[in-house]
């Protein structure tokens, strides 16, 4: 739906000479298949809008424009492009006079650059003001995003009782919103917050929360982690049946989706857990099935070295037949010059010996 609505704008924008109209249909467009997770097209897509409105002279859709290809750059691994790029969005933003929310969306991609880059001074840095202009402009979506990047921080550095503070304040606002999506993954954060500190008992609650909320808005992704961190915590209580129920749970929800490399992260988690309460064989299936997954992406990994090492093979051998048939070329071409030079000097040879009888014959006639 969303696709279409922004296709729809797109036309509209085309059609009328928009480039506004235009600009924001192909952001929307940008972030729609991202969702889909069609990266290419995506950051094609936020390219094509950063240039579209950089020709107008709106400021809010243009900053909205910079922040979709900084974020397309970041994705790609490009991060002096991003840093760029989002430093630009921040830079107009100030610009944008009393209407704050372009400022607001363009710290908080800078915030999630720094985080990516694993620079948490300079995240912290702006994440001060990012959360200051998201409570001067009292909007709770903004002001829950801000707070969802002040976890994320703080999680970094092990401040657990800080990310908590700041996952329960987002929480209510999420609530009083009735944004059951973010509330779906903020009650995810929350359980993994305490889990990460060893404590079982009150991650039960919101775990089992999380898993509510996930299942009602259908999201697999805060569903599977829901049922992983609920087990993790049943188990660490020695509630074995239960906890590998939901454990398993959400690994099957991994495995449905073929993320291999995260499945093997719960997979060494779940080994772990099992073996903190003590059920050493679950474990040790766990761990086998852990080295099994791993074996068969490692397989699939030395299989595409091996092919891209029997197609340099390949390449390189097929160049030296080349270089062979043209070293032979060369030679040949050098014999078929040596037996014309042979066959000129014959036939010279020959002429000139014919001539030579001529000649001899023409002596003899005058004596």
């Amino acid at each position: 739906h969303s696709l279409t609505l922004a296709v729809q704008l797109i036309s509209y924008g085309k059609r009328n000479n928009d480039n506004v109209a235009l600009a924001k249909g192909l952001i929307g467009r940008a972030n729609t298949l991202y969702l889909r997770e069609d990266l290419a097209g995506s950051h094609a897509t936020a390219f094509e809008a950063e240039r579209v409105a950089r020709t107008t002279a709106d400021i809010p859709t243009t900053v909205l424009a910079i922040i979709a290809a900084g974020q397309s750059f970041q994705e790609e691994g490009n991060y002096p492009a991003a840093l760029a790029k989002l430093h630009a969005a921040v830079g107009m933003a100030r610009q944008a006079g009393t209407d704050s929310a372009p400022l607001a969306s363009a710290l908080h991609a800078l915030v999630q650059l720094y985080l990516n880059l694993g620079e948490l001074d300079k995240g912290w840095e702006v994440q001060r003001e990012s959360l200051a202009v998201a409570r001067k402009m009292a909007s709770p979506g903004y002001v829950a995003t801000a707070l969802g990047d002040e976890y994320a921080l703080a999680v970094e550095q092990n401040a657990f009782e800080r990310a908590r503070h700041a996952l329960f304040e987002e929480l209510g606002l999420e609530r009083g919103m009735g944004a059951r999506q973010m509330g779906a993954t903020t009650l995810v954060n929350l359980s993994e917050c305490y889990l990460k500190k060893g404590r079982f008992r009150e991650p039960e609650p919101y775990a089992a929360q999380a898993l509510d909320a996930a299942v009602d808005v259908r999201s697999n992704n805060d569903i599977a982690t829901a049922r992983v961190n609920l087990g993790q915590a049943l188990l660490g209580q020695g509630r074995l049946a239960e906890g590998k129920r939901q454990f398993e749970a959400g690994l099957a929800t991994y495995e449905k989706q073929g993320d291999k490399p995260e499945l093997l992260a719960v997979l060494r988690e779940y080994g772990r857990a099992l073996e903190h309460a003590g059920d050493y064989k679950g474990a040790v299936d766990a761990y086998d099935r852990e080295r099994g997954l791993s074996g068969e992406i490692f397989a699939g990994e030395r299989q595409k070295a091996v092919m891209e090492l029997q197609l340099k093979y390949d390449a390189e051998k097929k160049q030296r037949r080349i270089d062979a048939l043209r070293q032979e070329n060369r030679a040949a071409r050098a014999e078929l010059d040596n037996r014309r030079r042979q066959q000129r000097v014959w036939w010279l040879l020959a002429v000139t010996c014919a001539l030579a009888s001529v000649v001899v014959g023409l002596l003899y006639r005058k004596v």
